[in-house]
């Protein structure tokens, strides 16, 4: 499922990918969780794959709070 949203985030939450602009992991977690649009067994999985994968640090994640 394709989902878009609109804000105006700083350069830290955003990445190059194949010269497509995109959220970094941490901000899409950040916005999944938030937004509530994942079941919380599946933020927690997702959580930890981003961590296990090196794309987020659990400190960070942690700060966002």
């Amino acid at each position: 499922m394709l989902r878009l949203h609109r804000a105006h985030l700083g350069e830290p939450d955003i990445e190059t990918i194949d010269g497509v602009r995109v959220t970094t992991p941490l901000r899409t977690l950040i916005d999944v969780i938030v937004d509530g649009v994942i079941a919380p067994e599946v933020q927690l999985q997702a959580v930890d794959e981003a961590i296990r994968r090196g794309l987020v640090m659990l400190r960070h994640l942690e700060a966002a709070k």
